[in-house]
């Protein structure tokens, strides 16, 4: 049985995960479909969901350092054209 992957393409989740210091590393890769940046999970990521939406305080220089690592990635992904993490 192959296990689900669960795709997030929205770059403020990618970076309110990691400012809650939710242990689950995304993979970034670029999407077959449309060329835009998404990042997978491959394991269950409800629980941090469901964390995310609880309105769980978290400290805005923490946010916006996070939010700037994840534009980074997306921007440095771009540029390395065609070729990087078009895997799907």
């Amino acid at each position: 049985m192959r296990k689900e992957e669960i795709r997030v393409t929205d770059s403020s989740e990618i970076a309110a995960f990691a400012s809650l210091h939710l242990k689950i590393p995304p993979q970034p890769f670029v999407r077959s479909e449309d060329g835009r940046i998404a990042w997978r999970f491959s394991r269950d990521i409800s629980p941090a969901i469901a964390a995310l939406y609880t309105d769980i305080p978290v400290p805005i220089w923490s946010f916006i350092r996070e939010l700037k690592a994840v534009r980074g990635t997306i921007f440095t992904l771009k540029r390395a054209g065609a070729g990087y993490g078009k895997t799907l």
